[in-house]
């Protein structure tokens, strides 16, 4: 009995090892673009930081992502290049006014919590400009006002590149 187990026990073992083979993992990207380097953002909007922001969100992105190498642009397949027009924010949140302090304060209510929306737009082209893709893309972050408004509304923004280039890395690999 013990011998007839071990035989079906090592029978299961060979056939679910052997069954996998031929198989492998592979990523869905094009098969003609192994490299991808980031051109230039431009930033027209108030914060002057945006375009290096997004220019580092969309590294990482690419690297954790790991379907491509990440090269210079004289060596890419593909170049990412974008462009921030504006970025909008608005109020979502808010709380009255302390009723201890001032009558007329508990009747006003102010802003707390922000959003700030962004939109990117992006090219996908060759080395020799030949264009693949060009879309938009946008994304959101929102923020809870505490002693430096500037702090968190950056911290925000990081928030809101890092999720854009995730968008725009799997829109490479996977838009095919």
């Amino acid at each position: 009995m013990l011998r007839n187990l071990k035989l079906v026990l090592t029978s299961l073992l060979l056939a679910a090892t052997f069954s996998a083979c031929g198989y492998h993992h592979e990523s869905l990207a094009h098969p003609q673009i192994r490299s991808v380097a980031i051109g230039a953002i431009d930033n027209d909007s108030e914060d002057p930081r945006l375009g290096i922001l997004m220019n580092e969100a969309l590294k990482e992105a690419v690297m954790h992502d790991g379907s491509f190498r990440l090269v210079a642009v004289d060596e890419a397949d593909v170049i990412i290049t974008g462009h921030f027009a504006e970025i909008k924010q608005q109020g979502v949140g808010f709380h009255r006014g302390d009723k201890a302090t001032d009558k007329d304060s508990a009747k006003t209510y102010r802003n707390d919590s922000y959003r700030s929306n962004l939109n990117f737009d992006y090219k996908l082209q060759t080395r020799r400009d030949l264009l693949i893709k060009q879309t938009s893309r946008s994304e959101s972050a929102d923020f809870v006002e505490s002693l430096d408004f500037q702090s968190d509304r950056r911290e925000a923004l990081k928030v809101a590149c890092r999720r854009l280039a995730g968008k725009v890395v799997i829109s490479l690999s996977e838009g095919w």
